[in-house]
Protein backbone atom coordinates (compact mmCIF):
# COMPACT_ATOMS: atom_id res chain seq x y z
CA UNK A 1 0.00 0.00 0.00
CA UNK A 2 3.02 2.54 -0.03
CA UNK A 3 1.91 3.57 -3.54
CA UNK A 4 -1.23 4.94 -1.93
CA UNK A 5 0.03 8.97 -1.26
CA UNK A 6 -0.42 9.47 2.04
CA UNK A 7 -1.66 6.71 3.44
CA UNK A 8 0.24 5.10 7.09
CA UNK A 9 -2.27 3.08 8.05
CA UNK A 10 -4.50 -0.03 7.10
CA UNK A 11 -6.50 -1.52 8.99
CA UNK A 12 -9.11 -4.71 8.49
CA UNK A 13 -12.02 -5.09 10.70
CA UNK A 14 -12.20 -8.77 10.88
CA UNK A 15 -14.37 -7.75 13.98
CA UNK A 16 -17.56 -5.79 12.44
CA UNK A 17 -17.91 -5.51 8.14
CA UNK A 18 -14.98 -7.40 7.10
CA UNK A 19 -13.39 -4.03 5.64
CA UNK A 20 -10.35 -2.89 4.63
CA UNK A 21 -9.80 0.98 5.46
CA UNK A 22 -6.92 2.90 4.15
CA UNK A 23 -6.06 5.23 6.28
CA UNK A 24 -4.19 8.68 6.80
CA UNK A 25 -2.57 9.59 10.59
CA UNK A 26 -0.45 12.06 11.09
CA UNK A 27 2.74 12.26 13.08
CA UNK A 28 4.30 9.22 14.57
CA UNK A 29 3.25 5.85 14.67
CA UNK A 30 4.48 4.98 18.52
CA UNK A 31 2.46 8.33 19.59
CA UNK A 32 -1.21 6.50 18.43
CA UNK A 33 -3.53 4.97 20.17
CA UNK A 34 -4.84 1.23 19.83
CA UNK A 35 -7.70 -0.43 21.06
CA UNK A 36 -7.53 -4.17 21.57
CA UNK A 37 -10.69 -5.56 19.19
CA UNK A 38 -10.95 -9.83 18.53
CA UNK A 39 -10.73 -10.19 15.04
CA UNK A 40 -9.27 -6.56 13.84
CA UNK A 41 -5.51 -5.97 12.51
CA UNK A 42 -3.43 -3.11 11.96
CA UNK A 43 -0.49 -2.61 9.44
CA UNK A 44 1.54 0.21 9.96
CA UNK A 45 3.26 1.66 7.38
CA UNK A 46 7.48 0.63 8.07
CA UNK A 47 8.74 4.39 9.43
CA UNK A 48 5.57 5.94 9.54
CA UNK A 49 6.88 9.66 10.66
CA UNK A 50 5.57 13.17 10.66
CA UNK A 51 7.45 14.24 7.54
CA UNK A 52 6.47 11.83 5.30
CA UNK A 53 4.18 14.92 3.78
CA UNK A 54 7.69 16.47 3.15
CA UNK A 55 9.27 14.10 1.79
CA UNK A 56 6.70 13.41 -0.94
CA UNK A 57 6.94 16.99 -1.59
CA UNK A 58 10.67 17.12 -1.94
CA UNK A 59 11.11 14.27 -4.30
CA UNK A 60 7.48 13.68 -6.08
CA UNK A 61 9.17 15.99 -9.01
CA UNK A 62 5.65 15.12 -11.52
CA UNK A 63 3.51 16.33 -8.31
CA UNK A 64 1.47 12.99 -8.99
CA UNK A 65 1.83 11.93 -4.95
CA UNK A 66 3.90 9.43 -5.07
CA UNK A 67 8.26 8.85 -5.35
CA UNK A 68 8.05 7.03 -8.69
CA UNK A 69 10.46 5.24 -11.84
CA UNK A 70 9.73 8.79 -13.21
CA UNK A 71 11.04 11.09 -9.93
CA UNK A 72 13.90 8.36 -9.98
CA UNK A 73 14.54 9.35 -13.72
CA UNK A 74 14.44 12.57 -13.14
CA UNK A 75 16.49 12.37 -9.79
CA UNK A 76 19.14 10.35 -11.26
CA UNK A 77 20.21 13.37 -13.81
CA UNK A 78 21.39 15.27 -10.92
CA UNK A 79 23.34 11.86 -8.75
CA UNK A 80 27.05 12.41 -9.08
CA UNK A 81 28.55 10.07 -11.30
CA UNK A 82 31.89 9.10 -11.42
CA UNK A 83 33.51 7.73 -14.34
CA UNK A 84 35.53 5.14 -13.52
CA UNK A 85 37.62 4.60 -16.68
CA UNK A 86 41.12 3.08 -14.64
CA UNK A 87 38.70 0.39 -12.80
CA UNK A 88 38.03 -2.38 -15.57
CA UNK A 89 38.07 -5.04 -13.39
CA UNK A 90 34.49 -4.01 -11.77
CA UNK A 91 32.99 -4.32 -15.53
CA UNK A 92 31.54 -7.86 -15.62
CA UNK A 93 32.11 -9.09 -18.80
CA UNK A 94 29.33 -9.78 -21.52
CA UNK A 95 27.34 -6.82 -19.77
CA UNK A 96 24.54 -5.24 -21.80
CA UNK A 97 24.90 -2.05 -20.45
CA UNK A 98 27.20 0.37 -22.22
CA UNK A 99 25.36 3.60 -20.76
CA UNK A 100 25.77 2.89 -16.91
CA UNK A 101 29.31 1.34 -16.93
CA UNK A 102 31.39 3.62 -14.64
CA UNK A 103 28.61 5.58 -13.33
CA UNK A 104 27.83 5.04 -9.72
CA UNK A 105 25.03 6.71 -7.46
CA UNK A 106 27.04 8.06 -4.48
CA UNK A 107 26.05 7.98 -0.70
CA UNK A 108 23.23 9.33 0.99
CA UNK A 109 21.74 10.17 4.54
CA UNK A 110 18.22 8.46 4.55
CA UNK A 111 18.61 4.58 5.13
CA UNK A 112 21.32 1.44 5.69
CA UNK A 113 22.54 -1.36 4.14
CA UNK A 114 23.96 -3.29 6.51
CA UNK A 115 27.06 -5.67 6.18
CA UNK A 116 29.11 -8.54 8.17
CA UNK A 117 31.62 -10.44 6.75
CA UNK A 118 32.24 -12.55 9.90
CA UNK A 119 28.51 -14.61 9.84
CA UNK A 120 27.05 -11.20 11.76
CA UNK A 121 29.83 -11.39 14.87
CA UNK A 122 30.24 -7.64 13.45
CA UNK A 123 28.62 -5.08 11.32
CA UNK A 124 29.21 -1.89 9.43
CA UNK A 125 26.88 0.10 7.39
CA UNK A 126 26.56 2.31 4.30
CA UNK A 127 23.97 5.35 4.02
CA UNK A 128 22.09 5.38 1.33
CA UNK A 129 20.89 7.66 -1.05
CA UNK A 130 16.49 8.57 0.05
CA UNK A 131 15.64 7.62 -3.85
CA UNK A 132 17.43 4.01 -3.42
CA UNK A 133 14.87 3.63 -0.28
CA UNK A 134 13.11 0.30 -0.56
CA UNK A 135 15.86 -1.22 -2.22
CA UNK A 136 15.80 -4.99 -2.94
CA UNK A 137 18.94 -7.13 -3.09
CA UNK A 138 19.55 -10.30 -4.60
CA UNK A 139 23.30 -12.25 -5.29
CA UNK A 140 24.98 -13.88 -7.73
CA UNK A 141 26.04 -17.22 -6.06
CA UNK A 142 29.10 -17.06 -8.66
CA UNK A 143 30.30 -13.84 -8.65
CA UNK A 144 30.76 -12.04 -5.16
CA UNK A 145 32.03 -8.87 -6.97
CA UNK A 146 28.81 -7.78 -7.74
CA UNK A 147 25.45 -7.07 -5.71
CA UNK A 148 21.94 -6.53 -7.77
CA UNK A 149 18.94 -4.56 -6.62
CA UNK A 150 15.65 -3.64 -7.61
CA UNK A 151 14.06 -0.29 -7.05
CA UNK A 152 10.82 1.31 -8.64
CA UNK A 153 11.03 -0.48 -11.04
CA UNK A 154 14.44 -1.43 -12.54
CA UNK A 155 17.77 -2.89 -11.73
CA UNK A 156 20.83 -1.69 -10.46
CA UNK A 157 24.16 -2.54 -9.76
CA UNK A 158 27.13 -2.39 -7.05
CA UNK A 159 30.60 -3.49 -7.54
CA UNK A 160 31.93 -2.47 -3.97
CA UNK A 161 29.13 -4.34 -1.77
CA UNK A 162 26.30 -1.35 -2.01
CA UNK A 163 29.02 1.64 -1.09
CA UNK A 164 28.01 2.94 -4.81
CA UNK A 165 25.12 1.82 -7.33
CA UNK A 166 24.64 2.30 -10.98
CA UNK A 167 22.12 4.05 -12.68
CA UNK A 168 18.94 2.05 -13.90
CA UNK A 169 20.02 -1.02 -16.08
CA UNK A 170 19.47 -0.74 -20.17
CA UNK A 171 19.73 -3.38 -22.19
CA UNK A 172 17.84 -4.76 -25.24
CA UNK A 173 14.46 -6.21 -23.69
CA UNK A 174 14.83 -4.75 -20.53
CA UNK A 175 11.03 -3.52 -20.39
CA UNK A 176 8.46 -2.99 -17.59
CA UNK A 177 8.46 -2.83 -14.07
CA UNK A 178 10.98 -5.28 -12.43
CA UNK A 179 10.17 -6.39 -8.89
CA UNK A 180 12.12 -9.21 -8.34
CA UNK A 181 15.17 -11.16 -9.55
CA UNK A 182 16.15 -14.52 -9.41
CA UNK A 183 20.10 -15.49 -10.50
CA UNK A 184 21.23 -18.77 -11.16
CA UNK A 185 25.16 -17.45 -12.06
CA UNK A 186 26.42 -14.15 -14.14
CA UNK A 187 24.73 -15.84 -17.46
CA UNK A 188 21.34 -16.92 -16.50
CA UNK A 189 18.86 -14.60 -14.49
CA UNK A 190 15.11 -14.06 -14.48
CA UNK A 191 13.39 -10.83 -13.61
CA UNK A 192 9.85 -10.94 -11.83
CA UNK A 193 7.96 -8.04 -13.14
CA UNK A 194 4.88 -8.29 -11.13
CA UNK A 195 1.82 -9.66 -13.41
CA UNK A 196 3.70 -9.53 -16.55
CA UNK A 197 5.52 -12.24 -18.07
CA UNK A 198 9.07 -12.94 -16.72
CA UNK A 199 11.80 -11.86 -18.71
CA UNK A 200 15.30 -14.52 -18.50
CA UNK A 201 18.36 -13.45 -19.90
CA UNK A 202 21.07 -15.83 -21.09
CA UNK A 203 24.10 -13.99 -22.16
CA UNK A 204 24.85 -11.94 -18.93
CA UNK A 205 22.05 -9.23 -19.24
CA UNK A 206 23.08 -7.96 -22.88
CA UNK A 207 19.44 -8.93 -23.99
CA UNK A 208 16.46 -10.05 -22.33
CA UNK A 209 13.22 -12.37 -23.71
CA UNK A 210 9.82 -13.05 -22.20
CA UNK A 211 9.89 -16.34 -20.49
CA UNK A 212 6.84 -17.92 -23.04
CA UNK A 213 6.75 -21.11 -20.84
CA UNK A 214 5.26 -19.18 -17.40
CA UNK A 215 2.15 -16.87 -19.53
CA UNK A 216 -0.05 -19.14 -17.75
CA UNK A 217 0.72 -18.45 -14.22
CA UNK A 218 1.87 -14.93 -15.23
CA UNK A 219 -0.58 -12.89 -13.12
CA UNK A 220 -0.27 -14.51 -9.94
CA UNK A 221 2.48 -12.75 -9.35
CA UNK A 222 5.42 -15.51 -9.25
CA UNK A 223 8.89 -15.91 -7.88
CA UNK A 224 11.49 -18.29 -7.38
CA UNK A 225 15.27 -18.80 -7.01
CA UNK A 226 17.50 -21.89 -8.10
CA UNK A 227 18.72 -24.51 -6.21
CA UNK A 228 22.56 -24.43 -4.74
CA UNK A 229 23.44 -26.24 -7.27
CA UNK A 230 21.56 -24.27 -10.13
CA UNK A 231 19.91 -27.27 -11.32
CA UNK A 232 15.88 -26.76 -10.49
CA UNK A 233 14.47 -23.50 -10.44
CA UNK A 234 11.64 -23.38 -8.36
CA UNK A 235 9.02 -20.88 -8.88
CA UNK A 236 6.25 -20.06 -6.58
CA UNK A 237 2.89 -17.76 -6.56
CA UNK A 238 -1.13 -17.98 -6.20
CA UNK A 239 -4.08 -16.88 -7.85
CA UNK A 240 -6.06 -17.83 -10.65
CA UNK A 241 -9.34 -19.12 -11.53
CA UNK A 242 -10.39 -23.42 -9.53
CA UNK A 243 -10.10 -26.10 -12.67
CA UNK A 244 -9.32 -29.77 -11.94
CA UNK A 245 -5.40 -29.22 -12.74
CA UNK A 246 -5.41 -26.06 -10.46
CA UNK A 247 -7.99 -26.33 -7.14
CA UNK A 248 -6.15 -24.32 -5.14
CA UNK A 249 -4.97 -20.72 -5.25
CA UNK A 250 -1.33 -21.45 -4.43
CA UNK A 251 1.11 -23.00 -6.86
CA UNK A 252 5.21 -24.54 -7.19
CA UNK A 253 6.31 -25.03 -10.37
CA UNK A 254 9.84 -26.46 -10.95
CA UNK A 255 12.23 -26.78 -13.91
CA UNK A 256 15.80 -28.54 -14.52
CA UNK A 257 16.31 -26.53 -18.21
CA UNK A 258 15.99 -22.56 -16.35
CA UNK A 259 12.73 -22.42 -17.12
CA UNK A 260 11.88 -23.99 -20.89
CA UNK A 261 9.35 -26.74 -19.24
CA UNK A 262 7.95 -27.37 -16.07
CA UNK A 263 7.10 -29.61 -13.71
CA UNK A 264 3.92 -29.18 -11.03
CA UNK A 265 5.19 -29.77 -7.46
CA UNK A 266 2.29 -28.10 -5.77
CA UNK A 267 0.66 -31.54 -4.55
CA UNK A 268 -2.05 -31.14 -1.49
CA UNK A 269 -0.78 -27.17 -0.70
CA UNK A 270 -4.23 -26.04 -0.32
CA UNK A 271 -3.80 -22.03 0.39
CA UNK A 272 -0.93 -20.34 0.03
CA UNK A 273 3.27 -21.17 -1.22
CA UNK A 274 5.26 -18.87 -0.84
CA UNK A 275 9.11 -17.53 0.79
CA UNK A 276 11.08 -20.30 -0.99
CA UNK A 277 14.56 -20.45 0.65
CA UNK A 278 16.62 -23.69 -0.09
CA UNK A 279 19.02 -25.52 2.11
CA UNK A 280 21.40 -27.91 0.27
CA UNK A 281 18.85 -30.23 -1.73
CA UNK A 282 15.40 -29.15 0.07
CA UNK A 283 13.07 -26.60 -0.70
CA UNK A 284 11.30 -24.77 1.89
CA UNK A 285 8.13 -22.79 2.10
CA UNK A 286 5.97 -20.69 4.31
CA UNK A 287 1.74 -22.10 3.58
CA UNK A 288 0.17 -19.41 5.11
CA UNK A 289 -1.21 -21.51 7.76
CA UNK A 290 -0.29 -25.65 6.10
CA UNK A 291 3.00 -24.63 8.37
CA UNK A 292 6.72 -24.63 6.97
CA UNK A 293 6.51 -27.11 4.08
CA UNK A 294 9.93 -29.05 2.88
CA UNK A 295 10.11 -31.37 0.17
CA UNK A 296 13.78 -32.77 -1.44
CA UNK A 297 14.34 -31.68 -5.06
CA UNK A 298 17.52 -32.98 -5.89
CA UNK A 299 19.66 -36.21 -5.26
CA UNK A 300 21.88 -35.98 -2.14
CA UNK A 301 25.54 -34.94 -3.38
CA UNK A 302 25.01 -33.12 -6.11
CA UNK A 303 27.97 -30.11 -6.41
CA UNK A 304 26.89 -27.07 -5.13
CA UNK A 305 27.16 -24.06 -7.68
CA UNK A 306 30.23 -21.68 -6.69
Amino acid sequence: YGWYPGVTLIVWRGDGNKHCYLCRLPGNASDWNYTVAKGAISYVKDATRADNDDFIKEYDVNGDGRVDQEDLNTWQNDWEEINDDDDDDQEDEGDGDSKSNGSVIRGGKSWFIYKSSNYGKNWTYTEMLPQLSGLNLFVDPTNANILYGTVHGCIVRSYNQGDTWTACWNATGLTGSISKLAIKDSKTMLAFRGRDIPLRTKDAGNTWQALTSLTAVASMAPSGDWSWTGKTLVITGRGGVQSASHPHAGFVWASTDDGDTWTDETGDIACCAGGGQWYENKLYLNSAGQGILAKTMEAEGDEILV
